[in-house]
């Protein structure tokens, strides 16, 4: 067993990183368009910018996510001009779902604020010897499983 001091303080500043975290990657972005995207609105357009010709259902599927809510954002979103949809020539039933130029814009700079988050990680890395940082991505996969 680890020293319980160590512990407490590792624990708490865990949770104080996690907080912050989530604070500074919930605020609405505008992502290169003219309206703010909330975290799942985002993480949406980002699904379908890697899905090409997805469907409601296999959006639902893929993020685990009712599909009335998939259906609900996707409308949202297509009155907001990010999305449109068209029926499946393929299957009457299913609706699939495209990014519009705007939402390509949103998609492509919200992957650049993925690689500016990686840049971070880098920075706060920096000076960390591999087997450092080995242990770190260890310690944040255990946590992730348990928190499942």
């Amino acid at each position: 067993m680890k020293n319980d001091s160590t512990v407490k303080v590792i624990s708490r500043q865990l949770l104080n990183t996690v907080e912050q975290f989530n604070k500074y990657d919930k605020k609405a972005r505008n992502f290169g368009t003219d309206h703010k995207l909330y975290f799942s609105e985002i993480h949406l357009i980002e699904f379908i910018g890697k899905h090409p010709n997805c469907h409601v259902s296999g959006i639902a599927e893929g993020i685990n996510v009712t599909k009335g809510a998939i259906s609900q954002m996707v409308k949202k979103l297509e009155r907001k001009g990010f999305l449109f949809k068209t029926i499946d020539a393929d299957n009457k039933s299913r609706t699939l779902v495209f990014l519009t130029k705007k939402g390509q814009k949103a998609f492509e700079e919200h992957q650049k604020y993925h690689e500016y988050l990686a840049n971070l990680v880098n920075e706060a890395l920096d000076g960390f010897s591999l087997k450092e940082i080995k242990a770190i991505y260890k310690f944040l996969n255990k946590m992730e499983y348990y928190w499942k």
